[in-house]
């Protein structure tokens, strides 16, 4: 593996809570109302949701709901297209908030998504660049192997693409995934290997750490 100088911290699936602006604005056209209801069916509230908009909306937003004087939002790495490899940093979440407006008519901002929200869920990756080529499935049974006699350490092996080491505990979520970025998109992702550039992703082991509130 080459020598990896310290990475920017970096994220792929982002779950968050934030405050919604002072003058916040949004477009209603785009969102259903969707009741709250108690134990005893009796209406409680309600929420926005953005409507599941077809192939003009983008890739990687997942949620993107207003809840009284919040809003949740679900997105991941996807949302940048063609910026994918580099990861939602501090360099690109302008470019997150500029999408999300863009599709919901919000008028959130970069400071307000950093200093306004909470994190229920974070992934941080990290994209390590192989020395040698066309052997991810060799790096990943060697993890695996590596991980054997900890006895609090599970690992799952899904294959030679990829490998998931977790905690032995039933109340942890969090994990660590290895895994060949490239099979995975050509896998579950067919639409969007298709129209954006994922090239940086040949002969580079993917990392995700997986953190869950």
């Amino acid at each position: 593996m080459k020598t990896q100088k310290l990475q920017t911290q970096r994220g792929d699936t982002i779950h968050l809570v934030m405050k919604k602006p002072s003058n916040f604005q949004y477009d209603e056209s785009l969102f259903n109302r969707k009741l709250k209801l108690d134990n005893h069916g009796q209406i409680i509230g309600e929420s926005l949701v953005l409507q599941n908009t077809p192939k003009q909306s983008i890739f990687g937003l997942s949620e993107c709901n207003i809840l009284d004087d919040k809003l949740d939002l679900k997105f991941s790495g996807k949302i940048l297209g063609d910026d994918y490899f580099e990861g939602i940093t501090l360099n690109t979440i302008p470019i997150v908030v500029k999408e999300i407006n863009k599709v919901s008519g919000f008028n959130i901002t970069t400071d307000g998504i950093l200093t306004e929200s909470t994190m229920r869920v974070f992934d941080n990756t990290f994209n390590l660049e192989l020395d040698d080529k066309n052997c991810i499935g060799d790096y990943v049974k060697s993890i695996q192997f590596g991980s054997v006699g900890n006895t609090k350490l599970i690992s799952n092996n899904y294959g030679d693409n990829s490998i998931v080491l977790r905690l032995d505990t039933s109340t942890t979520k969090n994990r660590m995934i290895f895994y060949n970025k490239i099979v995975e998109l050509q896998k579950n992702d067919k639409e969007f290997y298709k129209i954006y550039n994922t090239d940086k992703f040949i002969d580079t082991l993917r990392v995700e750490m997986n953190i869950c509130e």
